[in-house]
């Protein structure tokens, strides 16, 4: 019994010493030294200095494409606020070529009836019944006459207030000079073409005729 005691003692103190020669080793493979710790921590570093020069260059590139991206935006809004306001022009100079001829179209139709609404018929006239007929052609022109009043109205015409007013040479075109001592001087007694304005901006000066109109005004005619 003591020889198998030994025996068994020394088998379990081979086991002991051989697993004390291996132990260290595992432990060495696994834990790693000072050197190799410094080492991944250098290449770590390297690393993340890299990746933050191609981040920041990244960031760079990025913010010369955004700069070029504002510039080109802005540059389209230029280009387009420019082009709107030359189709405004163009389109209210088109609009203002187009209201001047209705009002020159006005001043025919105002014209003729005036003259149909002068006219005085003679005996020969009244037997005819001429004269209701040219009555019905006057009805008529004052009908078209205040349907093209009501047409520029809406298109924002409005007639130039000039008669009984003072003399302004930036709206009216003096044609005519009286002396009229009962009438204070410079003041407009009579209208040959009514002027318009167009959205409150002139769009065709008033002919009138003035009394007494200095100098001034006369050289302004």
């Amino acid at each position: 019994m003591e020889v198998a005691a030994k025996e068994s003692l020394l088998i379990r103190l081979q086991t002991y010493l051989n697993e004390l020669d291996t132990f260290p080793d595992e432990m060495d493979c696994g834990k790693p030294d000072r050197f190799s710790i410094v080492a991944e921590l250098s290449a770590i570093k390297n690393e993340v200095k890299l990746e933050s020069r191609q981040v920041k260059t990244a960031l760079e590139l990025f913010k010369d494409s955004f700069e070029v991206l504002r510039q080109a935006h802005t540059q389209l809004d230029i280009n387009f606020n420019k082009q709107r306001e030359q189709e405004a022009k163009l389109h209210q100079e088109a609009e203002r070529s187009l209201l001047l001829d209705l009002l020159e179209l006005r001043d025919r139709l105002q014209a003729g009836y005036e003259h149909l609404s002068n006219y005085h018929p003679n005996w020969l006239d009244n037997w005819n019944k001429t004269t209701k007929h040219i009555e019905r052609i006057a009805n008529g022109q004052a009908m078209l006459l205040r349907r093209l009043d009501e047409i520029l109205a809406r298109r924002a015409v409005q007639p130039l207030q000039s008669l009984g007013q003072h003399f302004d040479p930036t709206t009216m075109h003096a044609v005519q000079i009286v002396e009229n001592p009962n009438v204070a001087d410079g003041l407009v007694v009579a209208e040959t073409r009514t002027g318009f304005l167009f959205h409150g901006q002139l769009l065709r000066t008033a002919e009138v005729t003035v009394n007494k109109i200095t100098s001034s005004l006369n050289s302004n005619s």
